[in-house]
């Protein structure tokens, strides 16, 4: 086999119905939330010069190299994948996650298995990057499994059996990084635009530190850690599957089974009563007036991530997973990635229409909005 990220030949994997050799895309060719993408909708343009609100993209990532685009502002959605195979212990399994920054998507794959990391400037047309983009002392090669990809608002950092970073998302540079002592499995992270990177560690072995879960932050790109106090393990219980890390302002929630809010970006935690019945959450999205909940078939509503209201049920018969904000609109997908709904004012929700290049029966893992650099689509 070729190193990981690469077919046997070394050249960038095609997923199923591609158009071209060095990418994938769905069978037809067409084609978020803080700290997987920006919801600002200022005017101007970045360093390239291109307008930052042109391209609003939607992006879901999920088990089996699963991708679903919307370019149009959730109405309408593309899948497509890179394998059949949607194992959570797979080279396609996504608990890597997706990240968005300066107009590029990145998701990182692969968990108990060597994995992938694949980009895209437009959300809809994806490179598997071969052992080319991972150069490194003893070679090229990304030989690694994934558990978490972010942008920090310097560019993308990438956690796996070490710690890379980029500016692009397609050339990627090792730099050093210790995690604190007794995290032996990172369960999620997230990152945000002014450099606070937040960590759901567990410590399964007692070695360095109690057994359980327990949060730590970074605003250096980790160089050096802090772990939060008062985080009761139980709250990032699940969060590697649903939940999520939400922040609004300097208010940080990390929640599945339960909910553990921080008021002061994550030096100390405490046990907050959740939203719904005790149910667990599917996600957890920040928007300008503060948190909404997706639990089971409902959202819920806080201002400070204590209090919380039901505010609407969005679909029957269904079990909402991730969710993301932007460009004025949300959107959520069921945990199998079958059904999409959005909504112009989180109040009222809409049936998506998904058009399928993929039978994958996944598991969706993340849902990412950005202003993405190339045309959705094209």
């Amino acid at each position: 086999m070729g190193p990981a990220g690469s077919s046997d030949s070394g050249e960038p994997q095609t997923a199923p119905g591609a158009t071209s050799g060095t990418t994938a895309s769905d069978s037809d060719g067409s084609d978020d939330e803080s700290g997987r993408g920006s919801d600002d909708e200022t005017d101007g343009g970045d360093s390239t010069g291109r307008d930052v609100t042109d391209n609003p993209t939607f992006v879901a990532l999920g088990h089996g190299g699963w991708f679903a685009t919307s370019c149009d502002l959730g109405r309408t959605w593309q899948t497509q994948a890179f394998s059949d195979v949607a194992d959570d212990h797979s080279p396609w399994s996504g608990f890597g996650g997706l990240a968005f920054g300066d107009g590029v998507f990145v998701g990182g794959f692969g968990w108990g298995a060597l994995g992938h990391v694949t980009v895209s400037s437009n959300g809809s047309m994806w490179t598997d990057l071969d052992s080319t983009a991972f150069p490194h002392d003893k070679g090229m090669g990304y030989d690694s499994w994934t558990a978490g990809v972010v942008h920090d608002g310097e560019g993308f950092l990438l956690f796996a059996q070490d710690r890379w970073t980029s500016s692009t998302g397609d050339a990627w540079t090792i730099i050093d990084g210790t995690l604190p002592p007794g995290t032996d499995q990172i369960r999620q992270v997230r990152a945000f635009d002014d450099g606070l990177i937040v960590i759901a560690a567990e410590s399964q072995s007692g070695g360095g530190h109690p057994v359980g879960n327990f949060m730590i932050t970074s605003q250096d790109r980790g160089v050096s850690w802090s772990e939060g106090t008062g985080f009761v393990s139980e709250c990032a219980d699940g969060v590697q599957h649903y939940g999520d890390i939400e922040r609004s302002g300097d208010t940080l929630l990390v929640g599945a089974n339960s909910l553990c809010r921080s008021n002061d970006l994550g030096a100390t935690w405490s046990l907050v009563d959740g939203p719904g019945d005790g149910s667990a959450i599917g996600d957890l999205v920040a928007d300008q007036q503060g948190f909404l909940a997706f639990v089971g078939q409902q959202t819920w509503r806080s201002a400070d991530g204590s209090t919380w209201s039901q505010e609407t049920t969005v679909a029957q018969d269904v079990q909402l997973g991730y969710a993301a904000y932007g460009a004025g609109t949300y959107v959520v997908v069921d945990r199998q990635g079958t059904r999409f709904f959005y909504s112009d004012d989180g109040l009222a929700w809409s049936p998506a229409t998904v058009e399928s290049g993929t039978n994958l029966e996944t598991w969706v893992r993340d849902v990412a909005f950005g202003y993405a650099m190339g045309t959705c689509g094209a």
